[in-house]
């Protein structure tokens, strides 16, 4: 199996520097500071959002 099906199936088994080009190619990671919240009451979503680039297959928004 060849292109994006076989890198789908193949993942576990990725070169580690080739998954994290691949994610940093598709996705874009943000942080954000934690406006001084205990780490206790942080959830992920208040320090991090992570937005799927666009593909040539989607129209642009």
């Amino acid at each position: 199996m060849s292109g994006i099906a076989g890198l789908i199936q193949d993942w576990p088994n990725t070169p580690l520097p080739v998954r994290r080009a691949w994610v940093k190619f598709v996705t874009t990671i943000t942080m954000h500071s934690n406006g001084f919240k205990k780490a206790a009451k942080m959830t992920v979503d208040d320090y991090m959002s992570v937005d799927w680039n666009h593909t040539a297959d989607e129209p642009d928004a």
